[in-house]
């Protein structure tokens, strides 16, 4: 399967040729003669199929979709009546066989084509992926069996949740240093944590969520707490309580019947009716 925006030749009939292409916002790095391959695989976190990409250097790109109603692409002379955005977010491919191997029994071991065969039918394609056979062993223990010299993995709790928090702390880094959150949260260290452990989870089972709440000791009260704080700042922004340009017209008024306006005062009573004008337009 490949997404790309396709061009249509222009139309005398209308203004902008029309495309039903859907835009994909990716790394020149993804895009293979103008298509980008998408592959169907099991979700870290809700198990369910969803599309990814795998890159040849061995990157894993999540697929999210950013739909808004009524809105399309302008491209030049062009109107993509699509106004979705998909975008090629990079994981790294542990995340995607931490749920089968966190849940092997304690000292089992199994090989490596064992552990990625349930995420897709072609798990030949993670098979080969480097990136991932290297880092197995950041959060499992592996032994070489005797006789048929087979390696297999033995899952490591310890080891995993040290290799997830190193991954806190890089959040953590690339959230203050392009501030891409709210002060109140940068400057609290126990909100950050919380934080940034959130986004993490988004990509963990329940088990290992949990184990690294508890290696940052992260109550539910202080998520609670975190979670007011974020819709807070992120809130709707209120009507105004008052008509202002009625009430400073009034001003105006009342200067002007005691005869005291300067040459200022008559510009700027001129400028609030008309002012109040156009916002009693947009009352209606």
């Amino acid at each position: 399967m490949a997404g790309r925006l396709e061009t249509y030749p222009y139309s005398r009939d209308t203004a902008f040729a029309v495309s039903s292409s859907v835009a994909i916002l990716a790394h020149d790095s993804c895009v293979k003669n103008g298509s980008i391959n998408l592959i169907r695989l099991q979700h870290p976190k809700f198990k369910k199929f969803v599309y990814f990409h795998i890159s040849e250097d061995g990157g894993v790109f999540e697929v999210l979709r950013f739909h808004e109603n009524c809105r399309s692409w302008f491209v030049d002379d062009y109107v993509y009546s699509n106004g979705d955005l998909l975008i090629l977010s990079r994981i790294h491919p542990l995340y995607l066989v931490l749920p089968s191997i966190c849940e092997m029994p304690q000292n089992y071991r199994q090989p490596f084509g064992q552990m990625v065969e349930c995420l897709t039918e072609r798990c030949s394609i993670l098979e080969k992926n480097e990136l991932l056979r290297s880092g197995i062993d950041k959060v499992c223990d592996s032994f070489v069996l005797p006789g048929d010299n087979m390696r297999v993995y033995s899952f490591n709790e310890v080891k995993c949740v040290d290799w997830l928090a190193e991954n806190v702390e890089i959040l953590k880094a690339r959230f203050i240093d392009k501030k891409m959150l709210h002060h109140s949260i940068l400057t609290n260290e126990k909100s950050l944590n919380c934080y940034a452990v959130d986004v993490l989870s988004e990509y963990l089972c329940e088990k290992l969520s949990n184990l690294l709440r508890q290696r940052y000791k992260i109550t539910s009260e202080e998520k609670g707490k975190l979670h007011k704080v974020v819709k807070h700042v992120g809130g709707e922004i209120s009507d105004p309580t008052e008509n202002y340009c009625q009430s400073s017209t009034k001003k105006l008024k009342s200067s002007e019947q005691s005869g005291n306006l300067t040459t200022s005062q008559k510009k700027l009573a001129k400028a609030s009716k008309g002012t109040a004008s156009i916002f009693n337009f947009f009352k209606k």
